[in-house]
């Protein structure tokens, strides 16, 4: 792996490192994560673990995971086994699905099986009095076997497939202890029924079946299947026909979607070059600086120099770390971004054990590009699923596809329907005026009567309309299903569900919106942030928090002051020694709390050690530049999609970096002070006593600065404890330093303590609170009738949903969701899943094109419905779309949509020859630096034409330019800044607009180049979003010659456009005045437009004067250049 050996470029930022100084000390070097060596747990140590709750025991074994694997494959006393059973019964009680199921795995171990069926087999003889084994269960034996039962039970709950191998065995095993036991038949013969239940849902094919369960795979990926000819075991996605069971179901998806995040980064590592892949970034000089508390959680303070690629370390983002000895990567997430300066980016990172870091170390960092926190939590969900509870098995898994009622409804259930009583389960409802046409009323009936219901509805044809309809009459209806809970509305996107939630807004306030990234002013007061403050639950949680934020605090505080000690960039207040010296309350020390005091003393007789010391300017002016203003903003990142309780956490107040620090004088302190000095000094009109006084002073501090920087260390004397303090200004400069750092190295043992304790109570502090905050949460949820979020906060509030029991689940936009995403959105209670999309659409983006090609993942749960040929109701009336619009994907696209009267009114464009034109050109593309592309030339001729349509009276707001590229979006967004009157035209791309519409749209397709590439163009899903977005006008610009010959889907569309004679090299515009006609294709004939025709007005004015001005589409002058009266 040549790359992560590469050199790093010499304009790579090392500024945080400094040379050893006085104030360095010596620190023992921690070991990295690559030279941790494997040691076994003992008896006594997992005997007093076991004896604490629940989540500490999870905790704790989880930060010793490898001891205890150790432990448990080795050979194992009766004792031993005891106590092991006994803690994985306590284990089971914990709230941390994903540790629990982990930690579970090594129950299962085959050695450790082994074990306890020799065990069972020889356990009369911890009966016998005589027996060396008699005191194996210290006077508990019954709770030892119901123990057993309970992890007996677990076992079977969570490894259905490998409980079929070693359940059977140990239930013998209990059987012949039964004399002993006391454990009755009609356990065992639970047991045996519970495992042979399983025997229906688990029908084993050698040919699918997974070399190992998904719950032995941990979510973060491993260097061997990284770094090594590591071949993955993954599945095709089951497009046609059913999976085998839930197991098989889970497994294929767990693998796939992991995959596709973990393929990606492999490949780039592959694909590596000193200027990074298409996959990954890579900073070399990274640095662990030290732990830091973020919010309820805690991770590592991480120093990334500058270079291309820090903007995408945001919340979520997966990083990994490797040493130079390159045999090891591991993987963490970034939970917060502390700080932005000009040459480094500091970033929390949260880890899922303890690691050793070694502080001292350089590191290499590799960022993945797919964005890991949707496949955290999404993954984390499928590994809790129990095979016994998963919802909604017999469509997901089965795909069968008899007609079933939502569970709430009864054969005799009444609606209240458009003013009438409807026995809601009879085939044959009477007539009922609604707004709604044929195709969409029976998309009405089919959602409301079907446990499962796909509802297709392509471009301007109501799907949305008629999804809200559908949760508007569950409302009105609610006393059939809301004692189970609320409807839940999921979506991908952030933008779709704020569409969709205000328009069920409409009808009632009974909502909740749950996330941070809402961009709807509708829907701010039913955030869940406003939501909970209007709730008499506060104060027990403000103080929770309030708690949390302190300690966070107080650790932070800690741990920057320790880094700074160690890194000897700081000077510690002598307030903090008082504890080292029975005298020193007594002393000048006690008082000497000023700086300025501290740092007089210290830098008195200096001369002594280094004679005068002559500073070089220019390591002063470094380091004063480092700590510039405007060289940095603490800027703490903005709370993630839908970050659980984000809002309750203020940003750390106490840093390196930010505010003051009570404990030393920093280098930051320091150089504000010689800013100020030199400021002061500035001022000066004439030289004074004052002016003399504050150059000494200016002298004293930058020689402390380049003492800091450059000079050599005094060791620490420890027999300077004996020194009479009363004497402080007697001492010599080395007297002092020795002193001083004596007090330093004493101090930094007392911080190691309250850093240990404040982290214990840290931890505590927020297991409470994160209990409180769901108990809180769900309790305001329940009280709404209908709760919104996104999938990933779906994913992530799975405990919450699951508490809630929402019997009804509406997806919108469903087929542009992964499968994975919506299950992870089910609780075991939902009776009634609803989908709304068009898999003729976009479809759901996956990071790695392979994973989506070869195995399916890309598609959606909505189209393998359809693909199965499952009932599903298609509306097919449009009524966004004028008729040529529309003929562009109809029937190319959809052979049986049809226009509604609305859109065969629609009036014809002002100012052009036609409403839909195709300007096909030969501009060449360019490749940008992130691989994405852009067209100069389509960006200023797009801006250009929106100035002129608005000329022509279209109000800004009114025109969406869609790009096909991010970077395309970005050059048509900076050119559209120069122009004030089309500041409310809308830029975005065209897979973020999907689900919406403006009157006139135009479409920048950007591909032209020599090689005939025109990349995901040739997408069916994509081409009919871009066709379908318009009302009244589209305009299209790219190379037509090009598509057609890469397509056959764009040379139909070529046909149809020139059947209308609407495609060619110019663009024809008309004046709105004169009817003279002009073609354009290049912006500065657009721009003599802007202004109008050559012709003369010669329109009235309102004196009754003609205007004889060149043709102008703005207003006449208010004073008529004529002989006027008026």
């Amino acid at each position: 792996m040549d790359w992560f050996t590469q050199k790093p470029s010499s304009d790579v930022n090392s500024n945080i490192e400094k040379p050893e100084n006085c104030f360095t000390l010596h620190n023992d070097r921690t070991r990295s994560p690559d030279s941790t060596k494997e040691k076994k747990m003992g008896f006594k140590q997992l005997e007093i673990i076991s004896k604490k709750s629940a989540e500490d025991v999870i905790l704790d074994l989880s930060n010793e995971r490898a001891a205890l694997k150790s432990c448990m494959e080795s050979q194992l006393t009766p004792e031993f086994i005891v106590i092991i059973v006994n803690t994985f019964a306590t284990i089971s009680e914990s709230k941390f699905s994903e540790k629990k199921l982990s930690l579970y795995t090594l129950f299962i171990n085959e050695i450790f099986i082994c074990s306890l069926e020799s065990f069972l087999n020889k356990s009369y003889l911890c009966y016998n009095q005589e027996s060396k084994y008699s005191k194996v269960f210290k006077d508990k034996p019954e709770e030892f076997w119901k123990n057993l039962l309970v992890c007996v039970n677990n076992v079977i709950d969570y490894f259905p497939n490998h409980s079929q191998r070693i359940v059977p065995s140990l239930i013998d095993g209990i059987e012949g202890s039964k004399s002993v036991s006391k454990i009755s038949d009609a356990d065992i013969e639970a047991l045996r029924l519970k495992l042979d239940s399983l025997k229906d849902l688990l029908l084993f094919n050698d040919s699918v079946e997974s070399p190992n369960s998904i719950l032995e795979i941990g979510i973060y990926p491993t260097s061997d299947e990284l770094l090594s000819d590591y071949i993955p075991f993954i599945r095709e996605n089951i497009i046609k026909g059913s999976y085998n069971d839930v197991n098989h179901y889970i497994d294929v998806q767990f693998r796939l979607m992991r995959e596709d995040f973990v393929n990606p980064i492999r490949m780039g590592i592959c694909d590596y070059d000193y200027n990074g892949s298409s996959h990954i970034d890579v900073f070399r000089e990274v640095k662990f600086l030290h732990k830091e508390a973020s919010r309820a959680l805690l991770g590592y303070l991480v120093h990334v120099p500058k270079r291309r690629g820090n903007d995408k370390l945001k919340y979520g983002s997966l990083v990994g770390f490797t040493s130079t000895s390159l045999d090891k990567l591991f993987f963490g997430k970034v939970i917060d971004t502390k700080l932005q300066y000009k040459h480094f980016t500091e970033v929390v990172v949260l880890f899922e054990e303890e690691l050793n870091i070694d502080f001292e170390g350089i590191y290499t960092m590799v960022l993945s590009h797919a964005y890991f926190e949707p496949y955290y939590h999404v993954l984390k969900t499928l590994k809790a699923f129990k095979l016994t509870e998963f919802p909604l098995k017999k469509y997901l898994v089965d795909v069968n596809f008899t007609q079933e009622y939502p569970d709430y409804l009864k054969p005799s259930t009444i609606y209240n329907i458009a003013g009438k009583r409807v026995t809601i389960c009879n085939k044959d409802w009477p007539m009922i005026e609604t707004e709604l046409d044929d195709t969409q009323l029976k998309a009405f009936k089919y959602a409301l009567t079907n446990k499962f219901s796909v509802i297709q509805g392509p471009p301007g044809t109501g799907k949305t309309f008629v999804g809200l309809k559908i949760i508007q009459t569950l409302i009105q209806n609610r006393d059939n299903w809301k004692s189970s809970g609320p409807i839940l509305v999921v979506s991908y996107t952030n933008q779709a569900l704020d569409q969709f939630l205000e328009g069920i807004l409409e009808f009632t306030d009974q909502i909740l919106r749950i996330g941070e990234q809402s961009k709807s002013d509708k829907l701010i007061d039913y955030n869940m942030k406003q939501l909970k403050r209007k709730y008499n639950v506060d104060y027990k949680k403000r103080k929770q928090i309030d708690r949390v934020n302190e300690i966070r605090d107080e650790l932070n505080m800690l741990y920057s002051t320790k880094y700074m000690i160690s890194k000897g960039t700081c000077i510690v207040r002598f307030s903090c020694f008082e504890q080292f010296h029975s005298r020193f309350k007594h002393s000048w020390f006690r008082n000497a709390e000023d700086e300025d005091d501290i740092i007089d003393w210290l830098m008195g007789d200096i001369e002594s050690m280094y004679g005068e010391i002559i500073w070089n300017e220019s390591v002063i002016d470094d380091v004063l530049q480092q700590f510039e203003p405007s060289n940095r903003a603490y800027n703490p990142q903005e709370s993630d999609d839908e970050l659980k309780y984000a809002d309750d956490f203020a940003p750390g107040k106490k840093n390196m970096y930010n505010e003051q620090n009570p404990n030393v004088v920093s280098l930051q302190d320091i150089c504000l002070k010689i800013r100020s000095l030199n400021d002061m000094i500035g001022n000066q009109h004439k030289f004074t006593k004052d002016c003399e006084k504050l150059y000494s002073s200016l002298k004293t501090y930058k020689c402390l600065l380049f003492l800091l920087n450059s000079l050599p260390s005094i060791k620490a004397n420890p027999e300077m404890r004996y020194f009479d303090l009363d004497r402080a200004f007697v001492m010599t400069g080395k007297q002092r330093w020795q002193l001083y750092n004596y007090w330093v190295k004493k101090y930094e043992e007392c911080l190691d303590e309250q850093i240990h304790l404040l982290e214990a109570d840290f931890a505590v502090w927020a297991r409470e609170y994160d209990d409180f905050s769901e108990i809180i949460d769900t309790s305001v949820m329940k009280q709404k009738l209908v709760i919104g979020m996104t999938t990933t906060a779906a994913a992530r509030r799975q405990k919450t949903l699951e508490i809630l029991q929402c019997p009804i689940v509406v997806v919108e936009e469903a087929a542009e969701v992964l499968e994975a995403h919506i299950i992870s959105a089910l609780s075991s209670n939902c009776q009634h899943l609803i989908l709304l999309g068009d898999h003729k659409q976009l479809k759901p983006s996956t990071a790695d094109y392979k994973i989506d090609k070869d195995f399916k993942l890309g598609v959606s749960l909505f189209e393998r419905m359809i693909k199965n040929n499952v009932p599903f109701q298609c509306m097919n009336v449009q009524y966004r779309m004028r008729p040529e619009i529309a003929s562009l994907i109809c029937p190319l696209i959809y052979p049986d949509l049809q226009n509604s009267a609305k859109v065969e009114r629609y009036p014809e464009v002002v100012g052009v020859a036609k409403s839909v034109f195709f300007l096909s050109h030969n501009h060449l593309e360019r490749k940008s630096i992130d691989s994405s592309k852009e067209n100069p030339y389509e960006a200023s001729f797009l801006i250009a034409f929106a100035r002129y349509l608005v000329a022509n009276g279209y109000l800004a707001k009114d025109i969406t330019i869609l790009s096909t590229y991010q970077k395309q979006m970005q050059v048509i967004g900076n050119e559209k800044r120069k122009y004030v009157e089309i500041k409310d035209t809308r830029i975005t791309c065209l897979d973020n607009f999907q689900g919406e519409e403006n009157q006139i749209i135009l479409l920048s397709l950007v591909r032209n180049n020599q090689e005939g590439n025109i990349g995901f163009l040739n997408q069916e899903n994509r081409i009919c979003v871009a066709m379908s977005r318009a009302k009244q006008g589209l305009y299209i610009m790219g190379n037509m010659k090009l598509l057609s010959d890469k397509s056959p889907l764009w040379r139909k569309i070529h046909s149809t456009l020139s059947q209308m004679r609407a495609v060619g090299t110019d663009l024809e515009l008309i004046c709105k005045k004169h009817g003279n006609r002009k073609k354009v294709k290049y912006v500065v004939d657009i721009q003599q437009r802007i202004k109008g025709c050559e012709e003369r007005c010669h329109e009235v004015m309102s004196c009754g004067h003609s205007c004889d001005k060149l043709c102008h589409y703005g207003p006449h002058d208010k004073k008529c250049n004529k002989m006027c009266s008026k």
